[in-house]
């Protein structure tokens, strides 16, 4: 059963810049920001020039609560993408 969702925004290119906004705002703690450039060579996650300081994840804890986020990853016609791999549940 479902008990709560987390909100999970997309900006491009200020996910940082955001979040950092938001945790003074909301009174917050940045748990995680992983950059492109965190992650494992070879993991297929983009990280050349233009990518490599873009956030990869983002996440925000206010009161109890999760907010998450990043930078999206466009494809060659501008369209965002994202994979969820998690597993069904039951």
């Amino acid at each position: 059963m479902v008990t709560d969702f987390v909100t999970y925004l997309s900006f491009d290119g200020r996910c940082e810049e955001a979040f950092k906004r938001y945790e003074k705002v909301f009174k917050g703690k940045i748990l995680m920001m992983m950059r492109h450039s965190d992650a494992p060579f070879g993991s297929g996650v983009p990280q050349d020039s233009e990518t490599a300081n873009r956030i990869m994840h983002a996440r925000l804890e206010v009161g109890g609560r999760l907010l998450m986020g990043g930078d999206i990853v466009t494809d060659e016609f501008g369209t965002p993408w994202m994979v969820n791999c998690e597993k069904p549940i039951g």
